[in-house]
């Protein structure tokens, strides 16, 4: 019993943490941007760049619902202020997607869902990094500075 109680504690522990829930909705994005890529390329004989195109645009607006409600619920302000920053990042995420996936398709001839998978954990890290510590970040100025990787947000533990 003790080790169920301590497994149970452990998945308390990183469903409060940023990082992991952040994980969890990129994560979840990232599949429905690649089921549309495929879908798109085998069932529709679309072009591989603009299937990616459009898998990442309709993960970028899986990933902010997710991150909105979810991750940062305690520090989510007004979708007119944030959404426009997160699509922002999305944009330059979609820049860099699109480097990184034409130069592995093109350049290193990698397999395309691979190329995909890879320019979506290098959009990752930036996004997270963005959209953490600009999107999403505490509009108290008297805070202390974020830290990226803690449990939950600051705000969260004052509101206790």
């Amino acid at each position: 019993m003790a080790m169920w109680d301590q497994l149970n504690s452990l998945s308390k522990a990183l469903l409060k943490n940023t990082f992991v829930l952040y994980v969890i909705g990129g994560g979840g994005a990232a599949c429905v941007h690649l089921f549309i890529v495929a879908g798109l390329v085998e069932g529709f004989a679309f072009d591989k760049e603009n299937a990616n195109s459009i898998g990442f645009v309709v993960g970028v607006v899986v990933n902010y619902l997710f991150q909105y409600f979810v991750t940062f619920r305690n520090s989510a302000g007004d979708h007119w202020q944030q959404f426009p920053l997160f699509v922002g990042f999305a944009v330059i995420g979609l820049g860099i997607n699109r480097f990184v996936y034409s130069h592995g398709v093109n350049d290193l001839h990698l397999q395309y869902l691979v190329a995909v998978a890879f320019a979506i954990g290098v959009v990752f890290m930036f996004n997270f990094t963005a959209n953490r510590l600009i999107t999403f970040r505490d509009m108290n100025p008297s805070d202390k500075p974020l830290d990226i990787f803690s449990e939950g947000h600051p705000k969260a533990r004052s509101h206790s």
